[in-house]
């Protein structure tokens, strides 16, 4: 007997724009997914994700075509999100491959958000947003969470440092921080704001300024790590803090 469902693993993208009432429809790769590659049938049930926290559970009422279209019948929010809120925040990087890295994984750990900074050290850095959103849609629905972290910068470090506002703000500092981010949080701790620069670090002026706006200096071990690297090992001390 045929499977009434896609593959558990499978979630499908639709943009708001894609809604209308209690029916959605998937569209360009989507759809193709949906009827070329799993060669889904009408009546069959998907899940589908927002990419702004929306979770439905949909039954398909017309393939055909380019057209995929479907009846909602169970909505959740927030379905694989995480319950602290984590800006990353990181220096400018050259290479494509290594900044897709921070972005594919920041999405797969569960970051709600990620700002690239201009830093005395960074290197240029010009942010496709659209590519990188596709990159990041794309980890959204293989990690199985609802939500696409919010992209912006490059924006330079003073303004990031007097616009944040979250309850825990933290700096790396190279092997010179004052604790270990798992001694620096709290299992409460629920907006955590962390900075990492570039590979030779923040300047020490730039630290002094961060800590001037209440930021707290926090180190990642005794090794120098890439900027990737401090990306993920920073996002995940932080969002491991709160699983108990």
């Amino acid at each position: 007997m045929r499977s009434k469902s896609a593959p558990g693993t499978t979630f499908f993208f639709a943009a708001p724009d894609d809604f209308d009432g209690a029916v959605v429809s998937l569209r360009d790769d989507e759809a193709h997914h949906a009827s070329r590659v799993l060669r889904l049938r009408t009546g069959d049930e998907i899940q589908i994700v927002d990419g702004m926290g929306g979770w439905y559970r949909v039954t398909l009422d017309k393939l055909d075509g380019g057209v995929v279209r479907g009846s909602i019948i169970e909505r959740r929010l927030g379905v694989g999100e995480s319950s602290t809120y984590v800006h990353l925040a990181v220096a400018g990087l050259k290479s494509r491959s290594r900044f897709d890295m921070i972005l594919e994984k920041a999405t797969e750990l569960g970051v709600s958000r990620v700002t690239v900074l201009d830093t005395q050290r960074a290197e240029r850095a010009r942010v496709d947003v659209d590519r990188s959103t596709r990159l990041m849609r794309a980890a959204m629905k293989q990690c199985k969470r609802s939500r696409i972290p919010l992209l912006e910068g490059p924006v330079g470090l003073s303004e990031f440092l007097s616009a944040a506002e979250a309850s825990r703000k933290l700096v790396c500092h190279n092997g010179d921080g004052d604790v270990s981010i798992p001694n620096a949080l709290d299992a409460s701790d629920r907006d955590v704001t962390i900075a990492v620069g570039p590979e030779g670090g923040f300047a020490d002026d730039e630290i002094d300024q961060a800590i001037a706006q209440g930021f707290q200096s926090v180190h990642l071990g005794p090794r120098r790590l890439r900027t990737e690297t401090a990306c993920l090992v920073a996002c995940s001390a932080i969002l491991l803090t709160g699983i108990v």
